[in-house]
């Protein structure tokens, strides 16, 4: 189960990667969706699921189901 907080850090970590860009590109940098941004950790760092889910176990089918319903709502 993915656990609430779990979405409050995730946006804390996207509107710190979004000020970043401002600051290093100015107003007209691109600002990245919390969606965007999760799907990009996800596929760019390789323990993303086990924090997630707070495991040290290989994700299951079924937590990767939960993962793609829950994407849809971010």
């Amino acid at each position: 189960m993915i656990k609430g907080y779990k979405a409050d850090q995730l946006q804390e970590r996207c509107d710190e990667y979004n000020r970043n860009g401002v600051e290093m590109y100015g107003e007209d940098a691109e600002q990245m969706s919390l969606r965007d941004y999760t799907e990009r950790e996800a596929e760019n760092d390789p323990n993303f699921f086990s924090w997630l889910f707070d495991t040290d176990e290989e994700v299951t089918d079924e937590q990767m189901e939960e993962y793609q319903e829950w994407l849809e709502e971010l």
